[in-house]
């Protein structure tokens, strides 16, 4: 399977999930500084486009500078700028769920991944958070034992 740059919706569909959860997330440019609120339409779209850089960075560090996946590779940052965060407020596009919002940082993952580097970059720790929040999501989860104790113990 080749690696593709992911559509705005698949971004909406994620930030749409930290939105809608209210998800403390850590800023792009400052990983200390933990109190983002996606509820400002500009914080959202500089989020949707970091995501999207750190796709772009793969694409170009496994393909190079002519991948394709963008009109024009010598501007980048104006295809950066067209992203516009879109909130589903009339519920035209389906709720992915929990398990849709997993599988959908796994594409991210994905696709992102080829630089040396993104284990550890900020696309892959928000990717962590939207999975972590969207466990909690999951049908049995609050139900699930938090612990187990070894058999004959007191």
């Amino acid at each position: 399977m080749s690696a593709f740059l992911v559509s705005h919706a698949h971004i909406n569909v994620l930030l749409t999930y930290a939105r809608h959860n209210r998800l403390v997330l850590p800023h792009p440019h400052n990983r200390e500084h933990c109190s983002v609120d996606l509820q400002a339409q500009q914080m959202a779209d500089l989020f949707g486009r970091e995501l999207l850089r750190e796709n772009l960075r793969s694409l170009t560090h496994r393909y190079g500078t002519d991948h394709g996946f963008i009109p024009n590779a010598d501007n980048e940052d104006g295809y950066l700028a067209t992203y516009r965060f879109t909130c589903d407020t009339r519920g035209l596009m389906p709720r992915p769920g929990a398990i849709g919002v997993i599988k959908a940082t796994h594409c991210f993952d994905y696709q992102a991944c080829e630089t040396p580097d993104y284990p550890k970059s900020w696309a892959a720790e928000i990717m962590r958070l939207l999975r972590d929040a969207a466990c909690h999501d999951l049908p049995g989860y609050n139900n699930a034992p938090w612990g187990f104790d070894d058999p004959g113990r007191s």
